[in-house]
């Protein structure tokens, strides 16, 4: 994964650089803490940055649906084979129907243009559909939205990193009652996942992994 953003300027906001530059303590923690909070970014939004992902092939169940529809769990940003009716046995798969491009369309798309909905053609997208443990799974091949399309970090995801990360370091540094600023009053801690600012950032970046049909 991705760590996001940089420790230098975590640094600057912690304490003044030296001629030596920062304190080796001071630079590991914020090593540390980085990682910690890019993979809670990554679990808050539902998504990576900065690795461009690449074609794979996942399994998920279908279920019944209006109109031939099949929500994705995850929207895709390609899809290149379609399996039906394969056989997993303890996440062995086997066996399916692999189905050509007349069989299936795109059937819904997100704002983003990635594909949340399948439509198949005729039929269902499952053999047995009087009873769902009897869904036969199925398998599609693609990239997916939940990893990144380039390498390149969204600037608010490294601001919110480099944020979270100063706030968390200065909250394990702070006594219980928080801070005492320069005119000696007390300043208490703010949880900084909290922030206004970090909460909209996190929602702007957020996978929307659900369809809704009204």
């Amino acid at each position: 994964m991705t760590i996001y953003g940089d420790s230098d300027t975590i640094a600057q906001m912690l304490e003044p650089s030296t001629g030596a530059g920062f304190s080796e303590g001071l630079t590991a923690r914020i090593d540390a803490m980085r990682e910690v909070v890019s993979r809670l970014i990554d679990d808050e939004t539902g998504r990576s940055f900065g690795t461009p992902g690449t074609s794979e092939t996942r399994t998920m169940r279908a279920g019944y649906t209006e109109g031939g529809l099949l929500f994705l769990d995850t929207p895709a940003r390609t899809i290149t084979a379609i399996t039906t009716n394969v056989t997993d046995e303890a996440g062995i798969i086997s066996g399916g129907t692999a189905l050509d491009d007349s069989q299936w369309t795109i059937g819904l798309t997100d704002s983003e243009g990635s594909i949340t909905a399948l439509r198949v053609a005729s039929g269902y997208w499952f053999t047995d559909w009087y009873s769902y443990a009897n869904y036969s799974p199925m398998t599609i091949t693609g990239t997916w939205a939940d990893t990144d399309d380039d390498d390149t970090v969204p600037a608010e995801i490294d601001w919110a990193c480099n944020y979270i990360t100063a706030k968390s370091i200065a909250e394990e540094q702070a006594s219980p009652a928080g801070f005492v600023g320069s005119d000696g009053s007390v300043i208490p801690i703010r949880n900084p996942w909290g922030d206004p600012k970090v909460k909209r950032i996190l929602r702007k970046y957020q996978l929307a992994t659900h369809g809704i049909v009204l």
